[in-house]
């Protein structure tokens, strides 16, 4: 899942850790794993799946009963960051004011499948930017029928919050961007769902890492696990 990041080639990733260069020309930042998704691409629906992730101090071992598989091990990030157009360190901002973002995102990963969970980490007086959402759904974490809608999840980019992209492409002189995400989460236990926005202009294209797949709820899109 591509981010803008320094260069616009960045990779969103479970944690981020500071590397030094090659020849020793300082530092630089780097990610630890990655994520795949799995796209609807009737109504967007999409599942997050980390990959590659390895043992890290950002990385607190729990333990839940994954709903993908039988794994009951978990990695939780407190605190998802990005990587700024400057190549620091920062958070993924979970509602954005004009050019300002507020909140973080918190994460759960099963060690098994790599099945991630999301939860919205911003305090009530923060939610200026999100609209209050009740449409019948009930969380799957608390059953709760209150929620909250993000039209449009923001990163950081070179001019600032810049909408988070399906996809990155590189062009000629910019990258070609296609479509956008939307969240809605519950105003209980914060539980995140994820939808994608321009899923039907996807096309299948193994080189830059889409692949059409079919699935069924429950299902785990790509081999596993990883330890």
């Amino acid at each position: 899942m591509p981010d803008q990041g320094d260069d616009a080639h960045g990779t969103l990733a479970p944690t981020l850790k500071a590397r030094e260069r090659e020849r020793g020309t300082g530092s630089e930042t780097v990610g630890n794993g990655h994520f795949e998704t799995l796209v609807c691409r009737g109504c967007g629906n999409t599942r997050w799946f980390a990959r590659d992730v390895k043992p890290d101090p950002e990385l607190e071992p729990i333990e839940r009963q994954c709903r993908e598989c039988d794994e009951h091990r978990f990695w939780r990030v407190h605190a998802l960051r990005e990587r700024s157009y400057l190549g620091l360190p920062i958070a993924l901002p979970v509602v954005h004011l004009g050019h300002l973002g507020a909140g973080h995102y918190k994460l759960e990963i099963c060690r098994g499948c790599g099945n991630t969970r999301w939860f919205a980490g911003i305090a009530e007086a923060e939610l200026e930017g999100a609209a209050p959402l009740a449409d019948g759904r009930l969380c799957g974490g608390c059953s709760s029928d209150r929620f909250f809608h993000v039209e449009r999840v923001m990163e950081h980019g070179a001019t600032g919050l810049t909408p988070l992209r399906l996809q990155l492409r590189d062009g000629v002189f910019f990258c070609k961007a296609l479509g956008t995400f939307d969240v809605v989460f519950c105003r209980a236990c914060k539980l995140v769902e994820w939808y994608a926005k321009g899923a039907d202009r996807l096309r299948e294209d193994p080189v830059h890492g889409i692949s059409a797949v079919e699935a069924t709820v429950g299902a785990q899109p790509v081999e596993g696990p990883y330890r």
